[in-house]
């Protein structure tokens, strides 16, 4: 009696004390739980799709909605963003592997007291933006064994542009960068490891299409692959550096092993045509049918002339196509970071769309770039120049020169910033620039490829920045001058500043330098040359694309640099013995030799033998032509190639100056071709530039807007002249 005394009050008090909270409930209006909360949960193993997770985060709606803390049962785990109860948006997944049993090193009676022990637990962690529980997008993974991939994935798997990274036993550190599809290699890419690199197609994981082969010893393989042999198309191989290359080019049965028809060089001059079997690398070939073919050496006085000049970038029949190199790096940021539906080039779309269609499109991209950047600024807590989160205004006004100032600042602060896309991709382009020609890769017979690579970086990021700003001209005119008019619609601040660029140089011609007064040779020439100006001034005029070449190329320039000075070292080492030579000569002598006029040097022409004194040599050589020497010297200083035209520029003014200074025909003389090669070839020869064809070379491949350029054309040419006279001149040894 007395028990069910007691559990009746404790019955009743339970119920007065429920009834008093739902009474308090019901009279704040708290009669249902929030819509979002935060807590934690442990879900039964009858759930649909979280079967014995446990959760801890934001929840909405009774499903995990926020940022969210979950552990699977087989010992995953997630943290990270959910959307309505499913794992979506940037988070990060341990995937544990199994932990696994070591065994005793000795197994018998005398070491039964050693315990097994377990292994510390390993796991695969996956880093990056989720789509419906699978990585999708930008995103890292680290495999428990050590490897690594980063770059885009699409259902759990690497596809698109990635790189990737492992270490094996048998090949060592092997390392990739290039296309992905469904979780394995396929596309363009490129693959290298301690003994070799591979640059070409790839197709299921193996290689498959044109591609080339270097190994460490300088062998050289391009052609077709198929399945990971190779069938068709040449090989270079030097068996020694005194000795020339010799090349193959026909049928292979597999790397180095010639199997069919095919032409042998053995030098410049002499070949074999016929149907060949055997290793090239082992000297061991036997030959059928074949023909002995010996070439005449040219022997004219211009083969050296025509040999550099005529020599250009060409890409061969084995080559991959540039434009079809890294084209997923640039499709998924069209499609990711500027909103393009298909990832198309601005040039492949724009002729058939009236301008209204354009200004959208650019409309489009810009929204879709700032969107990106304030979930950036969010998700890395990452801060951004306000210049950034704003559309320029106007983007389509009209082009000109305070147009370009625009595009140009919105340029270095984008690439200055750490976490912009625009910077994630242009150090996408340089790390696979760098990665494909450095180390192993550069080797000469790869100049041709990899010049071709990076004009076509270079056009394809241009035609990418006129998604944002259309006024840029078309990329096949992306060489052309910026126009010196400033735009109306601009501030004054903004013109100003589009006009004192380094790229941009403005110089006095030659005759007008020789019209100093007797106070303005009394200043530098230097800056008496700044301080005229006259409607005959010409310029190193600055190509519309300058803001991509002036940061590429200084990001890139050990690389492109050594692929040209490797290309040309024969050239330049006959051009560097040539001017060690000249250089020992006297003052007296050089000037001599080479045909520089009496009435063009320093002192007066009836005491020319006192420059072969030791004291007046270093006088004169320091008044006439120092500054020339000197300014010429800083051409090896410059990446940029426009850069290097106004070094260039400034070496002619710089010779006509002194002349006009130390001469005896002052500021009189009228300069002619005849006149100035001369005097220009002796401040060559005295500047003692190592690799001057080297650099000769890049400026023609990456100025195309000298043609037709006036006087900075006919200085290039004067240039490339005293190259090709020093080198080819048959009175020196």
């Amino acid at each position: 009696m007395k028990n069910e005394f007691l559990q009746a009050s404790v019955f009743w008090y339970r119920y007065s004390k429920e009834k008093a909270q739902l009474s308090f409930i019901s009279n704040n209006g708290l009669n249902s739980m929030p819509i979002s909360r935060y807590g934690s949960y442990n879900f039964s193993h009858a759930h649909p799709t979280y079967k014995g997770c446990s959760y801890e985060g934001s929840w909405r709606n009774g499903v995990p909605h926020g940022s969210g803390h979950m552990v699977f049962p087989e010992g995953k785990e997630y943290t990270g963003r959910f959307i309505n109860g499913i794992i979506e948006g940037v988070g990060e997944m341990k995937v544990s592997k199994n932990a696994t049993v070591s065994t005793p090193l000795m197994s018998s009676v005398f070491f039964t007291e050693i315990p097994t022990s377990i292994e510390d637990d390993r796991y695969d962690l996956f880093k990056g933006k989720f789509k419906n529980g699978k990585l999708h997008g930008l995103a890292s993974i680290i495999w428990s064994n050590g490897d690594s991939f980063e770059g885009y994935c699409k259902n759990g798997q690497p596809h698109g542009h990635g790189v990737y990274r492992s270490v094996s036993t048998n090949v060592g550190q092997q390392f990739y960068v290039g296309a992905f599809e469904n979780g394995v290699k396929h596309g363009y890419g490129v693959m290298s490891t301690n003994k070799e690199r591979y640059l070409g197609m790839w197709f299921d994981d193996l290689k498959h299409g044109k591609g080339c082969l270097i190994t460490i010893d300088g062998t050289y393989h391009e052609g077709i692959f198929e399945k990971n042999r190779f069938l068709r198309g040449r090989v270079w191989y030097q068996p020694n550096e005194d000795e020339p290359p010799v090349i193959f080019e026909g049928e292979f049965e597999r790397i180095g092993v010639i199997s069919g028809k095919g032409i042998l060089k053995m030098s410049s001059s002499d070949q074999v045509e016929g149907t060949m079997y055997g290793n090239i690398q082992t000297g061991d070939i036997k030959i059928s049918n074949g023909t002995y073919t010996r070439f005449r050496k040219r022997l004219d006085s211009s083969a050296f002339e025509h040999d550099f000049i005529d020599e250009k970038p060409i890409e061969n029949q084995w080559a991959v196509p540039a434009e079809l190199k890294w084209s997923e790096i640039f499709q998924q940021f069209l499609m990711d970071d500027l909103g393009s539906e298909n990832g198309q080039n601005f040039s492949n779309f724009e002729e058939s769309v009236d301008d209204e269609v354009i200004k959208n499109i650019s409309t489009r991209a810009w929204d879709r770039l700032v969107g990106n950047l304030t979930k950036i600024k969010i998700q890395k807590g990452a801060t951004f120049d306000d210049r950034l989160e704003r559309i320029p205004d106007p983007v389509d006004a009209q082009w000109s020169s305070s147009y370009y100032a625009m595009v140009a600042e919105f340029w270095h602060l984008s690439v200055s910033s750490s976490f912009h896309p625009l910077n994630r991709l242009v150090q996408g382009l340089i790390e696979i620039f760098c990665c494909s020609y450095n180390n192993i890769g550069t080797h000469s017979v790869l100049y041709d490829s990899a010049v071709l690579e990076f004009q076509s970086l270079i056009k394809r990021t241009y035609d990418l920045m006129r998604y944002l700003f259309i006024r840029l001209p078309p990329a096949q005119d992306m060489y052309t001058p910026v126009p010196n008019r400033p735009d109306f619609h601009h501030d004054s601040e903004d013109s100003s500043s589009s006009t004192s660029t380094a790229e941009t140089l403005s110089l006095n011609s030659l005759q007008n330098l020789a019209t100093y007064t007797e106070d303005e040779t009394n200043e530098s020439p230097t800056s008496s040359m700044h301080s005229v100006n006259t409607p005959d001034d010409f310029s190193v005029a600055t190509p519309c694309c300058d803001f991509i070449i002036n940061y590429l190329f200084s990001q890139c320039y050990a690389e492109i640099f050594t692929m040209y000075s490797v290309r040309l070292e024969e050239k330049d080492k006959k051009y560097w013995e040539r001017v060690v030579y000249l250089n020992a000569y006297t003052d007296a002598r050089l000037l001599t030799y080479l045909g520089v006029k009496p009435n063009l040097w320093p002192v007066d022409p009836e005491n020319t033998k006192e420059l072969d004194s030791f004291m007046i040599r270093v006088t004169a050589k320091k008044k006439f032509y120092e500054s020339a020497i000197q300014t010429l010297q800083r051409l090896s200083g410059e990446f940029n190639p426009s850069s290097k035209l106004a070094i260039l520029a400034e070496t002619f003014s710089e010779i006509s100056a002194c002349v006009t200074q130390f001469s005896p025909v002052g500021r009189n003389h009228i300069w002619t071709s005849d006149d100035l090669f001369p005097a220009f070839m002796y401040v060559v020869v005295r500047a003692q530039l190592q690799h001057l064809g080297a650099e000769i070379r890049l400026i023609s491949d990456f100025c195309p807007q000298l043609n037709g350029a006036g006087q900075i054309e006919l200085m290039f040419t004067m240039l490339r002249a005293s190259y090709v006279q020093i080198c080819s001149e048959k009175s020196m040894p």
